[in-house]
């Protein structure tokens, strides 16, 4: 008697989808901070939420304050010292430094900055990025300013696909009605002492692109612009099984 016997043969094959370049973006869950104090102090702190998605992280803190860029000594997230990336010298009247911090740890905790001396109205806005370089991500930097008017513009041009271009406007006197040009995302503004506006625009390849804002009253204004560079994120992998089948006879 002659028993047909059917084998099946069960082969899994890993492998990683392709990563569509995009550009670091926020982290889905943070919440961008904008604060403010009046206080005189050499020392102010407030809390910022990371959240907690995302990879290749970092954190941005772009303080606001009135005077050169040297009075902030330093920043710390959650205790760990943040890198500056660089001090803005103001064409106008403001100078400002930008922070970063990467891997910063995830939810609700404390940024604390520290000036040189006493200081009366300070602001600065902190956000957390995704899918960005973690060790020198600064790509190029622009500075612009206008001593009267109501808009101003500025013209960066990206060395690497996939940047991210983020800019800080500060008014002065104060004024109202701050708009970040089309296709910029604002992150928002304070309004202690001057108005500080932050946004950003994602940059898909490499080149020339012009950011800028436009406002209702003429008033002086530095407009200081930087570009961070963009790292994939692990790609996904699928897992693939494929099934053959072999007949084999036995005899019985």
């Amino acid at each position: 008697m002659f028993r047909k016997v059917i084998t099946i043969l069960t082969i899994s094959f890993l492998f990683s989808l392709p990563v569509q370049a995009v550009s670091p973006t926020l982290v889905s869950d943070q919440t961008t901070t904008n604060a403010q104090i009046s206080a005189s102090s050499a020392s102010w702190t407030f809390a910022h939420d990371s959240g907690t998605a995302g990879s290749n992280r970092g954190l941005i803190v772009w303080p606001g304050v009135s005077g050169g860029d040297s009075l902030v000594s330093g920043i710390t997230y959650n205790g760990s010292a943040m890198t500056k990336l660089v001090a803005f010298t103001a064409t106008q009247w403001l100078s400002t430094t930008v922070w970063f911090l990467a891997d910063p740890s995830t939810g609700s905790n404390n940024v604390v900055i520290s000036y040189t001396e006493v200081r009366v109205g300070k602001a600065a806005s902190a956000f957390t990025l995704q899918d960005v370089v973690q060790s020198s991500p600064l790509d190029v930097t622009e500075i612009a300013g206008v001593g009267s008017g109501t808009s101003v513009t500025k013209e960066i041009t990206t060395t690497e696909d996939s940047d991210i271009v983020i800019n800080q406007l500060i008014n002065h006197p104060t004024t109202s009605g701050n708009t970040p040009d089309a296709g910029q995302t604002s992150l928002g503004e304070t309004t202690e002492s001057l108005n500080t506006n932050w946004s950003f625009i994602e940059k898909a390849t490499a080149g020339a692109i012009t950011t800028g804002y436009d406002w209702t009253t003429s008033s002086a204004a530095d407009f200081y612009v930087l570009s961070l560079k963009f790292v994939a994120p692990p790609p996904p992998v699928e897992v693939i099984q494929r099934r053959k089948a072999t007949n084999q006879e036995s005899i019985h």
